[in-house]
């Protein structure tokens, strides 16, 4: 060996800690030892969801929103119970201002002053119900996304934006009543006039009182028709940040090819709060006996709210982890959804933030033009 260059390190010096054969797989090039490159930051993982994107059969529907509210019973109860726990406080209240004003008999009951309170009762109840359909829905859509999620940050997403929650509902309230007002009105009208004729013409009130029940079975059905596709509005504004207008026409074309599994969902809601009306029926018994007697029956009325009150907070959020599941669903459907959620996965929203506007799917698939769908 030439005597100008110095020997192998790894030969020459004994104490060198490499000597071991720790570093025999990493030689130079040159065969001299060195230090091992430093390993490469792996990958951050995909966020888990616990829900794959993927088309669904009604049957599907059905089975992830009783599965999506048993995983999380006491967020979705959370969230019901605060829109619940206001609807019966003020029914309390209005209940209690009947029993100081006056002795309580049938006819008092439907007074100026009753009336107007229930009016306003109804109001702020349907306000705070209408916020908990809303927060529900964010609930239901940060879980499918993978996110955290609590009661108190669901209730906060919604507040900022709550006029425009009250706006679709009171759109789709107005979608469903429309029609069978349009066609009971008439009705209705023509018996007042051939009541208030000289000695009444009966074959005229029995024509408009057929007229009436066969307008309202139609209207009845073409409301429902029109509400089913306005459902889907709350979920897309929530997710997607749209506003009223937008949201309504986004709900119309989400709901082409999903009235049937739409209107399924409706129907299971539909039979638990009957099941939750059975149950107050006796004691809403008791109480009209107990009126035409003079008395007010305060236990019943005590044991009707309980049981409202359970039974909305329980039964409220079913209908909007069905109407969010079938969203995303639909999205999947129409949009490749569950492939723009791989390639472009959402990033986590603020607690104080709504949901981030998810609206990856545009570069995969257009949405149509929907200016030519008439908004009911």
């Amino acid at each position: 060996m030439n005597s100008n260059f110095p020997e192998d390190p790894q030969a020459s010096d004994p104490n060198d800690p490499f000597t071991d054969g720790s570093f025999a797989q990493h030689p130079s090039p040159g065969g001299w030892l060195t230090s091992s490159p430093l390993p490469q930051a792996a990958p951050p993982p995909p966020v888990a969801r616990p829900f794959d994107f993927r088309p669904l059969t009604a049957g599907e529907i059905l089975d992830r929103t009783f599965a999506v509210y048993r995983s999380r019973f006491w967020l979705f109860a959370g969230i019901g119970g605060i829109a619940g726990a206001a609807r019966t406080l003020l029914t309390a209240a209005q209940m209690l201002s009947g029993h100081f004003a006056r002795p309580v008999t049938l006819a008092n009951r439907f007074d100026i002053a009753g009336i107007t309170l229930s009016f306003v009762t109804a109001v702020v109840s349907f306000f705070f119900v209408n916020l908990g359909l809303a927060a529900s829905t964010y609930a239901v859509g940060e879980l499918y996304l993978g996110r955290n999620v609590s009661v108190g940050s669901s209730w906060k997403s919604v507040r900022p934006r709550w006029l425009g929650y009250t706006g679709i509902f009171l759109w789709q309230v107005g979608s469903f009543i429309w029609i069978p007002l349009l066609t009971f009105v008439p009705g209705f009208i023509v018996i007042l006039v051939a009541r208030r004729a000289v000695g009444g013409n009966v074959a005229m009130i029995g024509i408009a009182a057929i007229v009436m029940v066969l307008g309202g079975i139609g209207g009845a059905i073409g409301g429902t028709i029109l509400l089913i596709r306005n459902l889907l509005a709350a979920p897309a504004a929530v997710v997607e940040g749209l506003k009223v207008r937008d949201s309504m026409r986004r709900s119309k074309y989400l709901a082409m090819g999903a009235k049937g599994r739409i209107f399924l969902v409706g129907v299971i809601y539909y039979c638990l709060m009957m099941i939750v009306g059975v149950a107050q029926a006796p004691f809403a018994v008791f109480m009209l006996l107990a009126i035409q007697k003079g008395h007010e029956a305060i236990g019943s009325q005590i044991a009707t709210l309980l049981i409202g009150f359970v039974g909305s907070s329980l039964v409220m959020p079913i209908f909007m982890i069905g109407l969010t599941i079938i969203y995303f669903d639909q999205r999947t459907r129409k949009e490749a959804f569950d492939i723009a959620m791989m390639l472009d996965p959402l990033p986590a929203p603020t607690p104080s933030a709504p949901m981030t506007p998810v609206t990856p799917v545009e570069v995969i698939a257009t949405e149509p033009t929907t200016n030519h769908i008439p908004e009911a």
